[in-house]
């Protein structure tokens, strides 16, 4: 196996399969994300794997815990150990043919993997409040992995990811998303927290998602056909990327950054990034995952949830899982292609039927955060701490959902159309003021504001006389120029919808 070095780029190309497999010799080893002062766990049954001598006996102990298993022919081994709750450091021990190796100061504790595109790459550093929130990053109990941006074209099992305890420099280039959410968790658990953020600007899902599971389904294949092609023609397009490139480099960097041709170097090639940063931490026990993408599949909405469903479903299959919470962010507001652009709209309404049709899901609505003409909002404290928020009440308290309005059922009546949601307890407007960012289609397609009021735990849409209402929408724009601005009990804003009121 060869790595080319760029920055921030971990270019992996594999010229064998027998690059690719785990036995580096018969020397015991623990799997490279196994370190000193690691978060594991706890509660859950511990999955520890690794290399060593085939067909010898490996025992893993951790805590008062125990349990052995056998090198299989290629090296590697796995063992999985009851679940255990001690709050003291640990060592996870493993022992083979006379061999033995540690991790130490290892703690039982909350682990949460942190994924997606450039809003949960953002770097604390760029992040509003930085240069006070420094000032009070220290926390031992809140500990940091970052997965080296790796472009694998065959699954790896490395990655060169370092554990460190959070403190003015670690938390510095590590996702201020998930920074903020894993500061609140600690805070209230009383517990250490592990954060392991595997995230790539600029990446759409079909990077994140085993290659088997896509390559034959029709949605995909235009993926899959831009990879084959540009592979074919990869020496003139690797050249003109290398020309784009010097262009932008000498007009001043302003963006878009120009991105090398799908193929070998792309992270948008299918599977690429499943294969290089998800992989390497499979098996791995977390308590869950929290995702924050859908930035770079708006081009494609009507694909996104079953693609985002594939995704979710075999992650779930893979961490050996299957009831694994999966919490992800909605897109934030943001005016892409201009006001006529429904894209971001339909990526949201996506999502909201993700979140209705996948069990153990739960979204974190962001329409009223977000930057007009940027895709990167600074604020990253809003939306790590809602995360925190609902992970606490549907995760740790087993509350039920925490969530503002969600759309379930409109119908139209002589009165206008009465319009339902789910968490419709205590319906309010924001601002105390009139109720907005409902539209009415009368013509396919055109949206129109349209009056709305509360009527107890249903909203009561005005329509226009004589006139025959096609669909509706809420929030359904990419920016909203009237403030959507319904919500609940909670204090949370209702996610944004689009119906068709054709029977």
């Amino acid at each position: 196996m060869h790595v080319l070095r760029f920055p921030f780029l971990t270019l992996v190309i594999c010229l064998c399969a027998i690059g690719l497999s785990p036995a580096f010799g018969e020397r015991l080893a623990f799997a490279s994300v196994f370190q000193d002062g690691m978060v594991l766990q706890r509660d859950l049954p511990l999955r520890v794997w690794g290399t060593g001598k085939p067909g010898e006996t490996v025992r893993v102990e951790c805590g008062v815990q125990s349990a052995s298993g056998t090198i299989e022919k290629d090296g590697a081994w796995l063992v999985e150990l009851p679940g255990q709750s001690d709050k003291s450091p640990i060592v996870l021990t493993a022992t083979s043919a006379g061999q033995k190796v540690s991790v130490k100061d290892a703690r039982l504790g909350e682990v949460w993997l942190c994924s997606g595109q450039s809003n949960m790459q953002w770097p604390m550093n760029r992040t509003d409040g930085w240069e006070a929130e420094q000032k009070v990053a220290d926390n031992p109990n809140l500990m940091l992995f970052s997965v080296p941006t790796t472009i694998a074209p065959f699954p790896i099992k490395i990655t060169e990811g370092k554990w460190k305890a959070s403190n003015a420099l670690s938390a510095s280039w590590f996702s201020g998303v998930a920074y903020y959410f894993g500061k609140q968790l600690q805070q209230e658990l009383d517990v250490p927290v592990g954060l392991v953020r595997s995230a790539v600007g600029g990446t759409n899902a079909i990077a994140w998602v085993n290659g088997d599971l896509t390559r034959n389904d029709p949605q995909c294949q235009h993926y899959w056909q831009t990879y084959v092609e540009s592979i074919a023609q990869q020496a003139q397009l690797k050249l003109n990327y290398l020309e784009k490139l010097e262009t932008w480099i000498k007009s001043g960097k302003k963006p878009p950054m120009p991105q090398p041709p799908m193929g070998l170097g792309n992270f948008n090639t299918p599977a690429a990034l499943y294969n290089g940063m998800i992989v390497p931490l499979v098996p791995m026990s977390f308590r869950g995952v929290i995702w924050y993408q859908g930035e770079s599949n708006s081009a494609f909405p009507n694909e996104y949830q079953q693609l985002f469903t594939t995704l979710i479903e075999s992650w779930r299959e893979d961490f050996r899982q299957p009831d694994m919470p999966f919490f992800f962010a909605q897109l934030a507001a943001y005016e892409k292609n201009g006001p006529n652009d429904r894209s971001f709209a339909d990526l949201r309404q996506a999502q909201l039927e993700t979140l209705k049709s996948v069990p153990g899901t739960g979204m974190v609505v962001l329409i009223d955060t977000g930057l007009r003409k940027n895709v990167h909002p600074t604020d990253k404290r809003t939306v790590g701490e809602r995360f925190a928020r609902q992970i606490m009440a549907e995760v740790y308290k087993n509350q039920g959902a925490l969530s503002g309005p969600i759309f379930r059922s409109a119908k139209v009546t002589t009165e206008g159309i009465k319009v339902s949601f789910e968490h419709a307890e205590d319906l309010a407007v924001f601002d105390g003021g009139a109720l907005q960012g409902f539209s009415v289609a009368y013509q396919p397609g055109v949206f129109v504001p349209a009056l709305a009021e509360i009527d107890g735990e249903n909203v009561r849409i005005h329509v226009e006389k004589e006139r025959k209402p096609l669909a509706l929408g809420y929030a359904y724009t990419n920016w909203p120029e009237l403030k959507p601005n319904l919500t609940n009990a909670t204090g949370l804003p209702a996610s944004p919808f689009k119906v068709s009121l054709v029977q």
